[in-house]
């Protein structure tokens, strides 16, 4: 088995020409894709949410939807918070680095 020839220069320049047109090419199309995408997502979104919450009784499971629309006041509202509470901060200590 004998080894194969070696590639002249300008063997060698088409060979990273096609590489590059290949990549080039691959790169355009995945953007074209994505924008392709956004644009149909885009699209088909109503801009409603739906939420769908199940509560259960003791003789059937119920399902109930409701559908979020916007308003145009928002009340505020007091969420309450975590208080801090203090962890001992250990440290795993297994020799090497």
């Amino acid at each position: 088995m004998g080894e194969p020839p070696r590639m002249t220069p300008d063997e060698r320049n088409r060979a990273v020409r096609r590489t590059r047109l290949l990549a080039t090419t691959a790169a355009g199309g995945s953007i074209a894709a994505v924008l392709g995408l956004s644009y149909v997502a885009a699209l088909s979104y109503s801009g409603k949410s739906t939420v769908t919450t199940a509560t259960t009784t003791s003789a059937a499971a119920t399902t109930s939807t409701t559908t979020a629309t916007p308003s145009s006041t928002v009340a505020a509202t007091a969420v309450p918070t975590a208080t801090p509470t203090a962890t001992p901060s250990a440290h795993a200590t297994t020799g090497g680095s």
